[in-house]
């Protein structure tokens, strides 16, 4: 399972060289930290995806399971796609209001 939580999505259309691209941009976290010494906190990461995925995202900010398809990449390196999102739950980052503060587990669905 490829549980992450999605910040944000932008969907993309345009032309290029007379080829009509589309797809969108997803941003989200990973459950663990990045564990580098010189970091706290939950670094976002960014991938394309295709833009069927744009219609599988039910609410954003939320919890999603990515399928990813992994293929060789440049000297054979693995590179991966996302093909798919699961929608597993809302995700409440901030608690507005006088004398609340964020819940400790932001990722908790």
């Amino acid at each position: 399972m490829n549980e992450v939580l999605i910040l944000a999505a932008r969907r993309y259309d345009f032309e290029r060289d007379g080829r009509r691209v589309q797809g969108c941009e997803l941003t989200y976290v990973q459950r663990d930290a990045d564990g580098a010494t010189n970091r706290r906190g939950h670094s976002p990461l960014k991938v394309q995806a295709p833009i069927s995925v744009w219609e599988q995202l039910v609410q954003v900010p939320g919890i999603y399971d990515l399928e990813l398809r992994f293929r060789p990449g440049r000297d054979n390196k693995a590179e991966f796609s996302v093909t798919g999102a699961q929608y597993l739950g809302a995700a409440q980052i901030f608690t507005l209001g006088e004398g609340q503060s964020p819940p400790s587990d932001a990722l908790s669905a």
